[in-house]
């Protein structure tokens, strides 16, 4: 068995049954802001291939990949098979219009939204929640008696389970409000929308079936997103909140998330077409501004820091996003994670390739990696259980992430922690190897963010922090750290209902405020900009060796909290199975570079 496929099934153990996902931010992902080009033979590059999650690419600088994968991790999507909600033990069974009966609803916290923007990843999602299948027959409509049944639902799934209660004052006033008077889907469409949106929250909220084949209909045209998006304010203007990897808006480096838009004019060069100001527009029509066919040229005119600039764009399809690793001055490793996965497939191959990056880059220092930059810079997130993977690897004891929750009347609150290693759990294991996972517990660090590093990434930022593992550089991450549930309507829409928050060890609430770093510090703006948050953070790094290296230390010593939450389940049981994987994939692949580099020096001699 290879050690990649050890790995895998060992992933596969702490991820199953448990795989909890965080979604893009506003439901899109991006990276790092424009830097200039590495000096050839600085960089490498993992490559994930999509159809096959499993089988990695690794490519040095001196290699290059004969032909490159069409996109970085598979489409993610809900699991079908998980349990539907039971919002109401009391209730009577459900009507063939109750989401009991739809395929694909779940109770589970599971934060992937709708992805309206992706085409592929669209149909997969429909289809896996058993509608808007094309060519299936149509259902029969609901009686009026069935919408209002499902309405009562959707209100009992809020009372019951919504993580907040204080914002609940007067919910009892919405279970009535559309008696009598819920004729067709549309009417509940309607319904459910002004109920949802009036919890108050971003994340409770209803997609109709009409933003739906909307999205469906963009994407056979060719319609793509510029990669901005967009919160509508008080006054009626609008603010970027978000900016998408890969995608023109992000390629430019010259939006930053707090910008406000003041306009946008699609096809400038045409004489007949005007900028069109975007204060007091609905969100929905921004949107669609913000949208257009491949090959569009746009300008769009932002203010920030008391001045107006026009940034003239195209429209195009984004980037993908490889995992990216790169050897820094005074053997400092720096690793760009982009994603934390959808599903189990794609956070395996993510695990398995972030953990060869580590032992890949301890190579090149030929096993004397001091330091560790890891780039979160516009990772929008994605499966907690990667997070945790990663933060096991340079956390040896200390607290993980907090889960808030709320059944009914219950208010709960989960505490989770590593605990050290046993010392049988490295028998067998190369010295090498052990060397290269007590540096990584030690050695000093930096997380770099932005304001659309989001979700996972702000869990495993929150969890280094809290533990006192690493520096944070760069600026406010983007504020999201909860969970819904997603479950289909009788209309062909879905609606989302927030049941959890993850809060850091401190017990801080990332949701709405995101995390302020340690060193704040933000990029220029232009495709010609350096990049001064990882010079800062090179320079923290660098600091930190000279001064561990001066007191006469091989390491830096630990600092980690000594709180203690247990950790006996079945979880944990897997996070330990994660542990060994490690151990297994480090020393295989020190056995393989050993095995080189010696035959290598029996002919050189």
């Amino acid at each position: 068995m290879t050690h990649k496929s050890f790995f895998s099934r060992a992933m596969s153990l702490v991820l199953a049954g448990s795989l909890l996902c965080l979604s893009a931010a506003p439901g899109l992902a991006q990276s790092a802001p424009a830097q200039k080009a590495p000096a050839k033979g600085e960089e490498f590059i993992i490559i994930i291939d999509g159809k096959e999650p499993n089988k990695l690419q690794i490519f040095g600088p001196s290699v290059k990949p004969k032909t490159a994968p069409q996109q970085t991790i598979p489409a993610p999507a809900v699991d079908p098979k998980a349990p539907t909600p039971a919002v109401d033990p009391n209730a009577a069974p459900a009507t063939s219009a109750d989401p009991a009966k739809v395929d694909g609803g779940s109770d589970q916290p599971n934060i992937e939204g709708i992805p309206l923007d992706d085409p592929q990843k669209l149909k997969e999602f429909l289809e896996k929640h058993g509608i808007a299948v094309p060519g299936a027959p149509a259902a029969q409509a609901p009686s009026p008696q069935d919408l209002e049944d499902f309405y009562h639902e959707v209100w009992r799934l809020v009372a019951m389970k919504y993580y907040n209660e204080a914002k609940l004052v007067g919910w009892e006033t919405w279970y009535d409000k559309y008696k009598g008077k819920l004729l067709t889907v549309k009417d509940l469409e309607s319904a459910l929308s002004e109920m949802l949106g009036g919890v108050g929250d971003r994340w409770t909220q209803y997609t109709t079936s009409d933003t739906i084949e909307r999205s469906r209909a963009r994407a056979k045209n060719d319609i793509v997103d510029l990669g901005i998006s967009v919160a509508p304010q008080p006054d009626g203007t609008y603010k970027i909140d978000f900016l998408s990897y890969g995608t023109p808006g992000w390629k430019s480096n010259a939006f930053r998330t707090g910008d406000t838009l003041k306009s946008v004019h699609v096809n400038p060069q045409d004489p007949a077409t005007q900028p069109v100001n975007v204060k007091g527009m609905t969100a929905k029509d921004v949107d669609e501004l913000l949208q257009q066919k491949v090959g569009t040229k746009v300008s769009v005119v932002i203010a920030h820091d008391g001045v107006e600039e026009k940034v003239d764009l195209s429209f195009e399809k984004p980037d993908r996003a490889p995992i990216m690793l790169k050897p820094l001055p005074n053997n400092i490793g720096y690793i760009r994670l982009p994603t934390f996965g959808s599903d189990q497939g794609s956070v395996e191959a993510l695990g398995n390739a972030f953990v060869e990056g580590l032992a890949k880059l301890d190579g090149h220092f030929k096993g004397n990696m001091q330091g560790i930059v890891l780039d979160l810079r516009g990772n929008s997130g994605g499966a907690v259980e990667l997070a945790k993977m990663i933060a096991s690897i340079f956390i040896r004891e200390g607290a993980f992430i907090k889960e808030q929750e709320r059944e009914g009347r219950l208010n709960k609150v989960t505490e989770n922690t590593f605990k050290a290693p046993m010392p049988y759990q490295f028998v067998g294991v190369p010295p090498e190897v052990l060397s290269l996972m007590s540096r990584l517990y030690t050695m000093p660090m930096v997380v770099l963010v932005n304001g659309s590093s989001a979700s996972s990434s702000e869990i495993l930022t929150g969890t280094l922090m809290d533990n006192n593992r690493a520096v944070v550089v760069g600026t406010q991450t983007f504020g999201k750290a909860v969970a819904f549930i997603v479950m289909p309507t009788p209309a062909g829409g879905f609606l989302q209902v927030t049941t959890m928050h993850y809060l850091t060890p401190n017990g801080n609430d990332i949701a709405g405020k995101g995390i302020a770093p340690n060193v704040a510090i933000d990029n220029k703006r232009g495709s010609q900009a350096t990049d001064d948050q990882l010079s800062t953070a090179v320079k923290i790094v660098s600091d930190a060796i000279t001064k561990m290296n001066g007191a006469g230390q091989t390491q830096v010593p630990a600092q980690q909290g000594g709180q203690s939450f247990g950790g006996d389940s079945v979880l944990w049981i897997g996070i330990g199975l994660g542990l060994i994987a490690l151990i297994v994939v480090l020393g295989g692949f020190w056995h393989h570079t050993r095995k080189q580099r010696d035959e290598a020096e029996r002919r050189n001699k």
